[in-house]
């Protein structure tokens, strides 16, 4: 799954490979469209076309920064933002169980497509990410929510 991808167009590092439009990189038939797997099937994901989670990338076109749709798959894309910051407010609510820390919920005060970015993003684009807000001693106690295994 994955490790097989299927060319819509030919990849730009790869041009001398000209004949793999509509093929997968290893030229073999049938292989898995990744940009439509469901995400019960995946375990690893490399962001760069969907977009890095902290990139608050919510449009889908082709201008620099919005999520391509000729390499893309927008709903998918959202899909995998929402399981990242999802992964993040637990962080956070860890963080604030551990130290009692509040200050740590600023980080989700955010509006932009919060049904998406649950509250970490403000507006479209990096400028838009609101970091984990939480004081230095709250985050120098990080390594014990490592250190529980969770």
């Amino acid at each position: 799954m994955g490790a097989n991808i299927f060319y819509q167009d030919v990849p730009n590092f790869i041009k001398r490979y000209r004949d793999l439009h509509g093929l997968c990189r290893r030229n073999v038939p049938g292989c898995e469209d990744c940009r439509k797997t469901s995400l019960d099937l995946v375990y690893n994901i490399h962001f760069t076309n969907c977009r890095k989670p902290w990139n608050c990338a919510g449009k889908s076109s082709t201008s620099k920064g919005d999520i391509d749709p000729r390499t893309a798959d927008y709903d998918h894309c959202m899909d995998v933002a929402r399981m990242w910051h999802s992964m993040r407010t637990d962080l956070e609510q860890q963080i604030q169980a551990l130290t009692g820390d509040d200050e740590v919920l600023e980080g989700k005060k955010g509006k932009y497509k919060a049904d998406v970015f649950l509250g970490h993003c403000s507006d479209d684009g990096q400028r838009g990410y609101l970091p984990i807000s939480a004081s230095k001693d709250a985050m120098s106690k990080m390594n014990s929510v490592w250190d529980k295994g969770v």
